[in-house]
């Protein structure tokens, strides 16, 4: 099996909440590809729902530099390394250059809302239509 093939195993283990597999599969998948930047993302969003946000963040990081042109969902699991540990600022900051790459992604934008909602902000934000 390949590292793309162990790594979407590994998050369909994870989305099972079968974690201890969904961990096994995305250290195999970066076995297989220790400088696939999708690898890294992949772990990282396995790790961070797996209870190791911070663990996360390092994985999203490495995986921006193997791919300084990344798709948007990169940043969803940066996004989530920091807010589950309510680092909402800097949660805001991953969903807002996700959006950058990415406009019209929904999840980034529900993300988005929620982190302000999180800050109180959200009266602020929200009154301003945005073009999608």
């Amino acid at each position: 099996m390949n590292r793309l093939a162990r790594a979407l195993l590994s998050y369909t283990y994870l989305i099972t909440r079968q974690h201890d597999k969904a961990l096994e599969e995305a250290e195999k998948s970066i076995a297989l590809g220790p400088n696939s930047a999708d690898a890294h993302a992949w772990y990282a969003q396995v790790l961070v729902f797996a209870g190791e946000p911070a663990k996360g963040i390092s994985l999203v990081e490495k995986a921006l530099r193997l791919n300084p042109f990344p798709q948007s969902w990169y940043y969803n699991g940066l996004y989530w390394s920091y807010f589950l540990p309510r680092d909402y600022e800097r949660a805001i900051q991953a969903c807002m250059k996700g959006i950058t790459i990415d406009p019209v992604n929904i999840r980034l934008r529900v993300n988005l809302t929620l982190g302000y909602v999180m800050l109180g902000l959200e009266k602020k934000h929200m009154n301003k239509p945005k073009k999608l």
